[in-house]
């Protein structure tokens, strides 16, 4: 019985080498770093953009955290510094010290909202697209 292989069936052959681009960055810490670099240039991205947003996300737990505490020693004081216990709430500029993470959030999300689409409206109708997306990206990155 003669066995021919169909095409769905899976190969071991191993993918065709694909050349890998030079690092677009001028800073070539990892350009010519073999370990970094993977075979299809779309995931080297996804991985470093992975690795940077990890240490976002860490930085906004311990800020988070921060901000929190201070809110809560600023409600703390008030209590303190009232006459009598009606006055104490446990608020601080009418919101609970505990809410301020998600009010940030809530305001944030908003704010994008209103905002992304005039910026990408101006960035895709000017003829300064890079200087003003430079621009944009340092205000966001400064804000963060």
């Amino acid at each position: 019985m003669d066995y021919e292989r169909t095409a769905e069936e899976p190969t071991t052959e191993p993918p065709p080498q694909v050349p890998i681009k030079d690092c677009p960055f001028p800073v070539k810490c990892c350009g010519n770093n073999k370990i970094m670099r993977l075979l299809v240039d779309d995931a080297t991205g996804f991985q470093c953009f992975r690795l940077g947003s990890g240490a976002v996300f860490m930085s906004n737990v311990f800020l988070s955290r921060s901000l929190i505490e201070l809110a809560n020693n600023a409600a703390v004081a008030i209590c303190e510094d009232a006459e009598n216990d009606a006055e104490c709430d446990g608020k601080v500029y009418g919101f609970k010290p505990t809410s301020l993470v998600t009010n940030i959030a809530t305001i944030a999300g908003i704010l994008g909202a209103f905002l992304l689409p005039i910026v990408g409206a101006l960035v895709d109708y000017t003829d300064h697209r890079k200087v003003l997306g430079a621009t944009v990206a340092a205000l966001l990155i400064a804000v963060q």
